[in-house]
């Protein structure tokens, strides 16, 4: 008969797992066979006699150490269900890895939600010491560092196997006390083990022509919906991108390549096309190699990080190709997209061919230090209105978004208003959208995995040039392509201005796809790309 404690401690893990995975029911009322539900029950009691295990042994550098292993595992995978109200994925984890850079602003944007993880966290692996330690009556072998140790390994390995076996999934509502450090193991002996070394390819294309420009900019934003600016909608968030109409090429919304920033930036520096974007963007030339093998010098303005960070998939190899690595650390976050629209305009008709690829700031999370304080007095009641057609002001953070917005496109273009473009070509674009919901908590608003928000991958594109060829080129076909373009467009586009070959469709010729984009770049393990249409 089990005795009291025994009882105790076996109802505080049941608790102790219900408290910290609240998708559990989620994840059984998704259960559609007998087979998925016997191998759902049997990793779930495996993680529970796990669980009641480790924390049943006696005090010992092996149980304190089990103890902080299971505390961060459940943290991570708590974490995220409370932010984002998903299932834990090995999406999210490979996207961690790459968008690690911002971890610090997560913390800012979500400190409450994971202040309050930790909590629950802390006060659930308490309650379990306490009443693990109260037991006395476990036989001598099941008290072994051994037997404690395999407690862990044991779920882990078969987790893992279950995550090979089904590309990546099956573990949606496991205890994430285990499931967490199952699917970290599992990703990192997949990337030393099974992942595809893919050798990126050296540039053999020559340039077929002498530019028309000599300066040829792509500037990618961060987090702009381009269906709420001012050039795309009535009533729209003020960019004073409008005084530059003669030299505006305006495709109206578009589709980013991806809802991440990191794999989207990578396609785009990689010139990739819509075809297997996946594999091409990591096996493609860099569009610095174009441009240097026409004579341009390369810039690599970067308005998000500081100390020469690489982020979005850079690597030393891809610093090569760069001539000149601008940051500014010295500045306000706020003030640096304006930083950066001064250091283009000084740049520009400098006598210099220059290819210049911006990453602004933008409206990246949190949006409250992207602009000054005393915008806080306006507010964007209207843009809300008709951007959501309901008759709503929107909630605080929602009204910081679009403020964050307005400040550095508009910050970003000031500067360049009076520069001569007859001899520049600039694409402005962002990594992604931004799915604003109307709640008073902020979700995740972007880099979700399936069937997500059109709202995610909708991004402002446009064209401004002064160079007639380009000019005429890019106008003509604008009836054809407005709210139908997408990112897979962009690179060809830029090479085409560097002068070398078209080989794929650009902006200068009318759609030939739906305006798309992949909502799991990182797809392995089996795995079919998923395409979301910005109009749907």
């Amino acid at each position: 008969m089990m005795s009291r404690e025994k009882l105790i401690h076996s109802l505080a893990v049941f608790v102790v797992i219900a408290m910290t995975n609240w998708k559990i029911v989620d994840r059984l009322q998704q259960l559609d066979s007998w087979f998925a539900w016997s191998a759902y029950l049997f990793l779930f009691v495996l993680s529970y006699g796990s669980l009641w295990l480790i924390t049943a042994q006696k005090k010992s550098t092996t149980k304190t150490l089990l103890f902080l292993v299971l505390i961060v595992s459940g943290f991570f995978g708590f974490s995220h269900e409370v932010i984002s109200e998903q299932f834990l994925s090995m999406h999210f984890i490979e996207t961690s890895m790459q968008e690690n850079a911002h971890g610090f602003s997560v913390l800012q944007t979500y400190g409450a939600e994971v202040i309050y993880s930790w909590v629950i966290i802390i006060v659930g692996m308490v309650l379990l010491y306490l009443t693990g330690e109260s037991i006395h009556t476990l036989p001598h072998w099941a008290r072994s560092n051994k037997i404690a140790w395999l407690a862990l390994i044991v779920p882990v390995i078969l987790q893992s196997g279950l995550l090979y076996a089904r590309g990546g999934k099956g573990l949606s509502g496991q205890p994430y006390q285990i499931s967490s450090l199952s699917y970290v193991s599992f990703y990192a002996f997949y990337q030393m083990i099974f992942d595809d070394k893919l050798e990126r390819q050296t540039l053999t294309d020559k340039p077929i022509a002498q530019p028309l420009v000599e300066d040829v900019i792509l500037v990618v934003g961060e987090s702009v919906r381009g269906d709420w600016l001012d050039i795309n909608k009535d009533k729209g968030v003020a960019t004073n991108i409008k005084p530059l109409t003669p030299y505006l090429s305006n495709f109206g919304v578009a589709a980013s390549a991806t809802n991440c920033s990191a794999s989207t930036n990578l396609i785009l520096r990689t010139a990739t096309g819509v075809d297997a974007p996946v594999v091409a963007s990591k096996i493609n030339p860099f569009l610095w190699e174009y441009a240097k093998a026409n004579g341009f010098k390369t810039v690599y303005i970067d308005a998000q990080m500081d100390s020469l960070n690489f982020q979005n998939y850079m690597q030393e190899s891809e610093v090569a190709f760069i001539d000149m690595w601008l940051q500014f650390p010295d500045l306000k976050e706020f003030e640096k997209d304006a930083a950066a629209g001064a250091k283009i305009a000084s740049l520009m008709n400098n006598g210099v061919r220059e290819f210049i690829f911006v990453q602004k700031m933008g409206a990246h999370f949190p949006y409250s230090n992207k602009y000054p304080h005393d915008e806080d007095e306006r507010e964007h009641e209207e843009t809300f209105v008709t951007a959501t057609k309901e008759k709503l002001k929107g909630t605080r953070w929602q009204q910081e978004y679009l403020k964050a917005v307005g400040w550095s496109v508009s910050q970003f273009f000031k500067p360049l208003l009076d520069v001569d473009f007859s001899s520049t070509f600039l694409i402005y674009t962002s990594d992604h959208g931004q799915s604003l919901q109307l709640t008073d908590r902020m979700k995740s608003t972007h880099c979700n995995e399936g069937r997500v928000s059109p709202d995610e991958g909708k991004v402002p594109l446009f064209i401004v040039t002064g160079q007639q060829h380009w000019l005429q080129l890019a106008q003509k076909n604008v009836p054809a392509a407005m709210n139908q373009m997408s990112h897979y467009q962009v690179g060809e586009t830029i090479k085409q201005v560097l002068g070398f070959e078209s080989k794929a469709p650009s902006l200068f010729e009318p759609p030939q796809n739906k305006p798309r984009f992949i909502s799991n770049f990182n797809v392995r393990y089996g795995e079919k790309v998923i395409w979301n249409d910005i109009n749907q």
